[in-house]
């Protein structure tokens, strides 16, 4: 865990400083670690695990009520069952992001 925070914060876990990859690290990172306080967090679409996915992504505050909703009304789809990974729960939320007009411009 500590060589993976390291690679994340210092730009060494092969992608730019500030580039996205780096960004969905991040992301991974904190989801795997934070994993039940996410879907509590998501399940009511509020609370401070989700305002700190919502910072890790980058989202803007003008932008974080439409990713609390979505995050809210997909749960079932971005937690399907509770053995899902971090990395799903990534590839799913992106997804939600993706078809979403507002959201659309934080996926990759």
């Amino acid at each position: 865990m500590g060589n993976q925070t390291f690679g994340i914060t210092s730009g060494t876990a092969g992608c730019a400083r500030d580039g996205v990859v780096q960004q969905y690290a991040a992301a991974d990172a904190f989801t795997g670690t934070n994993m039940e306080r996410l879907a509590r967090d998501m399940s009511v679409g509020q609370g401070e695990a989700l305002e700190t996915m919502a910072d890790l992504m980058d989202i803007a505050d003008e932008h974080k009520p439409a990713f609390f909703k979505a995050s809210k009304e997909n749960f079932a789809r971005i937690f399907p069952s509770e053995n899902v990974t971090s990395e799903q729960v990534l590839t799913s939320l992106n997804d939600v992001m993706a078809s979403d007009k507002v959201l659309s411009r934080y996926a990759v």
